[in-house]
This record gives structure tokens, sequence and C-alpha cells, in this order.
């Protein structure tokens, strides 16, 4: 079982200090005052300042990425599963909140966007578009890094790949390629070496329409910058795995205002 805290970093910069002190006690007590004791004595202190700086800048080892990839996909799968069994089959929609208040996710039944939604129930059943209202899974993504990470959304949308870019591949870290293309009324995400692959494998081996009928945290997170920053409706219309590269395309479709 793995010590707590300790990493292989540690364990390396410790040797590297023993080795130093192993060094540095030679060519104390040898004394010989040659070539050979000055040669111990550099390498003693090389030895000392190599262990100091990579116990300085030893952090502790993130969480497991496949274990991380799976946490929520069941949740995730039940919805979808429970949405299906009370005749809900559309695709979700992320909804802009009234005068840039807080995002919805709204799954109707067939198809379309309601003129308004309650927030007080999650059932909507009144209306021409029945559905089924709930927190998009991005929304609390998108308020941490407008809180943590001083997040601004651009007002243009040809800033918006920059905005991708910058929070999948240097704040969240999730990414080690972000690519965003606006092709028609819809944008295409690709994240390559997307280090959550293993849970998007998972649930499109039970039904890839969960990723559209209720997308996970990081699709979601894509449809809610959207939302916010154009103040328009968006739906995650189809998620592709790319195996070769561990990666995901996301198509998110933009829709008119209700």
């Amino acid at each position: 079982m793995k010590v707590k805290g300790f990493s292989d970093y540690m364990l390396a910069g410790g040797i590297i200090l023993g080795a130093a002190a192993l060094l540095l006690g030679v060519a104390t007590f040898t004394n010989r005052s040659d070539l050979t004791t000055a040669t111990l004595f550099l390498a003693g202190v090389g030895c000392f300042l190599g262990g100091i700086f990579m116990l300085t800048f030893t952090k502790e080892e993130p969480p497991h990425p496949g274990a991380v990839a799976l946490l929520g996909r069941a949740e995730s799968l039940n919805i979808s599963r429970m949405c299906s069994d009370l005749g809900v089959k559309g695709d979700a929609w992320i909804l802009p909140g009234v005068s840039g208040g807080e995002l919805w996710q709204f799954i109707p039944v067939a198809d379309g966007i309601p003129h308004d939604i309650s927030q007080d129930f999650s059932f909507l059943i009144q209306g021409e578009i029945p559905g089924v209202v709930l927190i998009p899974a991005g929304r609390p993504l998108l308020d941490m890094l407008r809180r943590d990470h001083s997040l601004v959304l651009p007002e243009h949308e040809t800033e918006l790949p920059a905005t991708i870019k910058e929070v999948f591949e240097d704040v969240l870290e999730i990414a080690n390629e972000s690519t965003v293309a606006r092709e028609g009324d819809q944008w295409v995400i690709t994240l390559l070496g997307y280090r959550l692959f293993d849970g998007c494998r998972y649930v499109a081996a039970a039904s890839p329409k969960c990723c559209t009928m209720n997308p996970c945290g990081v699709c979601s997170l894509t449809g809610c910058i959207f939302t916010a920053a154009l103040a328009m409706p968006h739906r995650i219309t189809r998620v592709e795995l790319l195996e070769k590269e561990r990666g995901i395309r996301i198509f998110c479709i933009t829709g008119a205002s209700p």
C-alpha cells in the first residue's frame, strides 16, 4: 500500500541526499588533500543541491486519471435511463439564464426549446414543449473557473477558441491539445490526449445517446461556455471517440433563443 504523501520523487531526493552525505563524509574522513578528495567534495555538493531542489519542488502525485474519469459516470447513465423510461427522448439544451443568470439544462420529450422554464420543478409538463429541467453538469466547473481562476468569457465568438484552449490545456490540464472550429451553425471541439478518455469509453459502451441527452461535466462545460458567452442556447449533438489519439470530438450546435 502506498504511503500517503510519499512519491517516487521524494524517494529519489532522499537517496540523492544520502549519496551527498556519503561522498562528503568520505572526502572529510580521508582528507587526502588531492584531486580525488576535491572530486568527491564537488560531487557531494552537487548531489546535495540536486536533492534539495528535488525535495523542494516535489508535490504530491495527482489522482489516477483512470479512476477520476469514472467518477460520476454511473449517475450520468442513470439520469439518461430514467429520462428515457419517462418518454423523454430529446437531446439536452443548455439555456442561458435571464439577465445573465444561472444556466439550465433542458431535456425535451422530443425536440425544441421552451419559451419559459420553471426553475422550481424538474419536470416541465406545461406548455407545448414538455421536458426535464436540470442543472448542467458543467455549471459548477464554470462557476469555479470564474471564481478561482478569474475566467472572463469573451464577447465575440472569434475569441472563443482561445478561451477553450486555455481552459482545457492550461487551467484544467485534461488535454494535451485542443482545437475549436466553426462549421456552419455548429462548433467542433477536439480534445487530444484527453486524460478522462476512459470515462467516455465507458459511457459510449453503454449508449452514445447518453452523451447528448445528459452530457458529462467536460462536454457540458463546452456548451456552458458557448451559452454563457453568446447568450444563446447550445446543444451537444454528437460526441466521437478518437481511440488512436485517446481523444474526443464534440459537436455543439447553436440554437435560436426561445
